[in-house]
């Protein structure tokens, strides 16, 4: 059997995992995943965190900002085959 894999939310540098919540693959009717599940205390924590690294963002140089998000592209497209994997199990999104 393969191993269960849980994803929990990013709040700020934090792994956080209030509570889970299965993910089920419709095809075969079988759990694939674990997600985190919030709480308002999760919501007001990440608004929080993430109106001050607005601040933090808007003060970067144009450059600065741009080598952020081609950092970001590449660890997406070094993540893109388990993101496809998992899209194409979750219901209604095709």
């Amino acid at each position: 059997m393969d191993k269960l894999i849980h994803y929990p939310m990013v709040i700020g540098e934090e792994l956080v995992s209030t509570g889970s919540e299965d993910l089920i693959d419709p095809a075969t009717g079988k759990v694939f995943a674990t997600v985190a599940l919030g709480s308002k205390a999760d919501v007001d924590q990440a608004v929080a965190i993430a109106k001050q690294a607005q601040i933090v963002w808007a003060a970067l140089s144009y450059g600065e900002r741009s080598a952020a998000m081609l950092k970001l592209a590449d660890a997406l497209e070094a993540k893109s085959e388990e993101l496809a994997r998992l899209e194409a199990k979750i219901p209604g999104s095709h």
